[in-house]
């Protein structure tokens, strides 16, 4: 019931206010929809069924925004504003600035921040369309010596398929890997399958002077955030799951995130194949990433990369509590 509530608080605001998707297109399948805003970066913006919660943490109000309002990409002068959503970055981080001769500044640097803002900020044009799939090509990048193209497609059963391909349009070698970052609420439960702890490094180099707790529960790894907390809490996680899943539990509803395990010699030492990322707390994002990493190559001219995640979307009726939640994740393996 509480699900199909929020549903008709959505149509009201939409009601209220009728131009506020007139720049996201949507795709939908059975009870599933998404939103894509091809003109940042491609990303999607709404994940959902029918009578719920948008599952994607976003910025409604940037999404029919004048054009003026909106990041250019820019090499020289990069900036960042956010949008959120599910967006593709290029691993390593370590290298992000350092295949490129456009900025001399951070490639000296070795600037680990911002992100290539022709891949998340760029135009993307829409290649094909139907009621449930799109086809949307980026610009080639000047920083990652990339184009990448996205399908998106939702099958009958509500599944969503996306498949991002990477081509280098440089007359030189390029090495990257595809890195897809969904993100969510802060204040949801991930859960990654693992073996152990052997397969978990944290890093705690965050603004934060708190760090979010982790513990293995039922084969799950899981941060444990401190809700009630006054201070803000992070940490990310650097994981080899166990199976390609990883999950997210938003109130009634769970988040699956289905792909390829690779074998860990194919993962960049620098990065997870999975990787976590929790900030909550007061003056936080209430920010939770789910992130996975594909294979780490390096492409001649002309080659590709790709990477593929399948999204499911499943109703959850128990407890909220960790043990109830790894519990119903084992039911359904």
């Amino acid at each position: 019931m509480k699900c199909f509530i929020q549903g008709v608080l959505v149509l009201f605001v939409l009601f209220d206010m009728p131009t506020l998707y007139s720049q996201v297109i949507y795709c939908r399948n059975g009870s599933t929809e998404i939103g894509i805003l091809p003109d940042v970066g491609g990303r999607i913006v709404i994940l959902r069924r029918d009578g719920c919660e948008n599952l994607l943490k976003s910025v409604p109000e940037t999404w029919n925004e004048p054009e003026s309002e909106r990041p250019v990409p820019d090499a020289l002068h990069p900036v960042m504003k956010a949008y959120m959503g599910q967006i593709v970055w290029l691993g390593p981080q370590s290298d992000w600035w350092i295949q490129q001769n456009v900025n001399q500044t951070l490639k000296d640097q070795a600037a680990q921040w911002p992100p290539d803002p022709y891949l998340i900020y760029g135009k993307y044009r829409i290649l094909s369309q139907s009621d449930s799939s799109i086809l949307i090509q980026g610009s080639e990048s000047p920083v990652s010596g990339l184009q990448l193209q996205k399908e998106i497609r939702i099958d009958c059963d509500g599944k969503v398929h996306f498949l991002v391909t990477g081509q280098n349009v440089r007359d030189e070698n390029v090495c990257w890997d595809l890195w897809c970052n969904l993100r969510t609420s802060g204040f949801n439960r991930c859960y990654v399958p693992v073996l152990d702890t052997s397969d978990i490094r944290i890093s705690h180099e965050y603004v934060a002077k708190k760090t979010v707790p982790y513990a293995i529960l039922n084969g799950y790894f899981t941060f444990i955030p401190d809700i009630s907390s006054k201070e803000r809490q992070t940490a990310k996680a650097f994981i080899y799951p166990n199976t390609g899943k990883i999950a997210a539990f938003q109130n009634n509803q769970v988040l699956l995130i289905h792909f390829e395990r690779l074998n860990r010699s194919q993962i960049h030492p620098n990065q997870g194949h999975v990787e976590i990322y929790q900030d909550t707390g007061p003056f936080s994002d209430a920010l939770l990433e789910l992130e996975h990493h594909a294979a780490y190559l390096c492409l001649s001219p002309g080659d590709s990369l790709s990477a593929e995640e399948v999204w499911e979307i499943v109703p959850y009726m128990g407890e909220a509590s960790p043990d109830a939640h790894t519990v119903f994740l084992r039911s359904i393996e």
